[in-house]
């Protein structure tokens, strides 16, 4: 599978179980606003992450979505471990572009990485020891990034934007 086509697929099955977790927790209204807010949070996200990744590298960016993200979030969409209580909007938004990026460095780089936040968090230290690591993934994933950018960029319409 290309890299648009893996980009599309992981974006809109992350996306998908997000909004699942949103409807689930809000009243149609507040869900229709929830999510568009998301919407717009995460293309954001997925603009601004591929520069992060040129000028701080893979393991500060990884870090610093870590820092934003929510911990039971992330194990929800990446193991199905049910979310007691919804973060905000753009915790929500860096959760699932962390998630994003982390089942691509898993499925189809093959970095060891783990899909629970503890061992994410253990784990990140590990890659910042390992430039060879490092330096064999850094273009196909950035490819990945400016993949999802464009996806994103497609899928999230927002308006004014």
């Amino acid at each position: 599978m290309g890299t648009t086509a893996r980009a599309v697929e992981i974006f809109l099955e992350t996306k998908e179980r997000a909004e699942g977790a949103i409807k689930r927790s809000k009243s149609e209204n507040e869900s229709k606003k929830s999510i568009a807010d998301m919407e717009k949070a995460l293309r954001t996200r997925a603009r601004s992450v591929p520069a992060l990744v040129l000028t701080h590298g893979l393991t500060s960016t990884l870090a610093f979505l870590c820092s934003k993200a929510d911990k039971d979030f992330y194990n929800y969409l990446m193991r199905g471990v049910e979310c007691q209580k919804l973060p905000g909007t753009e915790e929500v938004a860096y959760t699932i572009y962390l998630t994003m990026l982390v089942r691509f460095l898993r499925e189809d780089l093959g970095v060891v990485i783990s899909d629970e936040w503890d061992g994410l968090i253990r784990e990140l230290g590990g890659l910042d020891g390992k430039p060879q690591v490092i330096s064999a993934i850094n273009d196909v994933f950035y490819e990945f990034l400016l993949e999802l950018k464009r996806v994103a960029e497609a899928a999230l319409q927002v308006e004014g934007s």
